[in-house]
């Protein structure tokens, strides 16, 4: 399971929202802005954003077979 979890996304000056992670790391918070994406709803962002969350478990499953 990740650590990652969804956190509310970032109004762009178009309108736009762009969808943001964050994990806890060392006792610290990282915050990962996920640029690549974009959505029209905060709705949107977060779903964009578990789908990225999964991509990523998966790509660590993979990596230790």
């Amino acid at each position: 399971m990740s650590d990652w979890k969804v956190i509310q996304g970032k109004k762009l000056s178009n309108g736009a929202i762009r969808p943001m992670v964050s994990r806890i790391q060392d006792g610290k918070t990282i915050k990962k802005r996920l640029s690549h994406l974009e959505a029209e709803t905060q709705e949107e962002a977060r779903e964009e954003a578990l789908r990225w969350i999964i991509k990523e478990e998966q790509k660590t499953d993979a990596s230790f077979i």
